[in-house]
């Protein structure tokens, strides 16, 4: 069984990664960035959205605020096309129309070298 961080397909195989309300729930997601940026193609794009509600104090450190997180992306070897660090998701709830209101990080990055 494959994990984010050892996702089952070949180097530079994958046009494009979409990633929704994962990235705060890895383990290890500047490891998994890293594979990521390994199974796109030169100029392969990844689309991430995530409130960044990361679950250890230490992955707060290192990725928060969203700063830190664009510069772990340039690091790997991404560009940033887009960037937006407020970006509201409503989620619904029920029938009865309550939902949940996200404040999220969402990006669109190419991958570079």
């Amino acid at each position: 069984m494959s994990t984010a961080g050892d996702l089952p397909f070949a180097d530079h195989s994958q046009d494009l990664i979409l990633s929704s309300f994962l990235f705060d729930r890895l383990d290890n997601p500047a490891a998994v960035l890293t594979e990521m940026h390994r199974i796109l193609k030169p100029t392969g794009r990844l689309i991430l959205v995530s409130p960044l509600n990361f679950n250890q104090a230490s992955l707060w450190r290192a990725l928060y605020p969203p700063s830190k997180m664009q510069h772990c992306l340039l690091s790997i070897g991404f560009e940033i096309l887009e960037w937006k660090d407020e970006f509201h998701l409503e989620e619904p709830l029920d029938l009865r129309g309550n939902f949940i209101c996200w404040k999220c990080l969402a990006l669109v990055a190419c991958k570079i070298s």
